[in-house]
This record gives structure tokens, C-alpha cells and sequence, in this order.
């Protein structure tokens, strides 16, 4: 079995998988694949800049970190009141 070919993307472009694709197509699929991705970075560059694909993302991404930061921390609150509420019935019980 031979190895993978992937050709990697830019941001909003996927990697480009050729590992199953016939050799004598590579060529053209890579110089489409360049095409995609500069007509990608063109088109980006004419949007305002809170539409970009960098500044939504990074809003989503910032959003999803924060999100999981008190997700952790209820978390961490809630076995933390387990572990108290435990200990006090344990000394109870001496």
C-alpha cells in the first residue's frame, strides 16, 4: 500500500487529498488547488475585516476556550463540594 499524498490547504481550504488519485492527474489538481486558495486570499481580502474568515473563527474559537475555562472551573467546584460534603459525613461517623 502506498503512502498518503496530501497537499496542505490555506485556512479556509481544506487539504487536498491525492493518496488515491491517479498520478497523471496530480498536476492539474494541485495547480487548481493553488488557484483556490490565492482567488481564497483575494476574496478575503475584499471583505470588511469583522467578516474575514481569520476574525470570525479566532471570535469563535476565543468564544469556545472561554466557554470550556468555566466549564472547567464549575467543574472543579462542583467535585470540590462533593469531596467536602464526603469528608463532613466522614466525621460524623467517628
Amino acid at each position: 500500500m502506498k503512502g498518503t499524498y496530501i497537499v496542505s490547504g490555506y485556512k479556509g481550504i481544506m487539504p487536498l487529498d491525492l493518496t488515491h488519485v491517479d498520478p497523471k492527474y496530480h498536476k492539474d489538481l494541485i495547480n487548481q488547488h493553488s488557484d483556490d486558495i490565492r482567488d481564497y486570499k483575494i476574496y478575503q481580502n475584499s471583505l470588511k475585516p469583522e467578516l474575514q474568515y481569520d476574525n470570525s473563527i479566532q471570535r469563535v474559537l476565543n468564544m469556545l476556550e472561554r466557554d470550556k475555562q468555566i466549564n472547567q472551573k464549575r467543574n472543579h467546584e462542583y467535585l470540590l463540594k462533593k469531596h467536602q460534603e464526603y469528608m463532613r459525613s466522614i466525621r460524623s461517623r467517628l
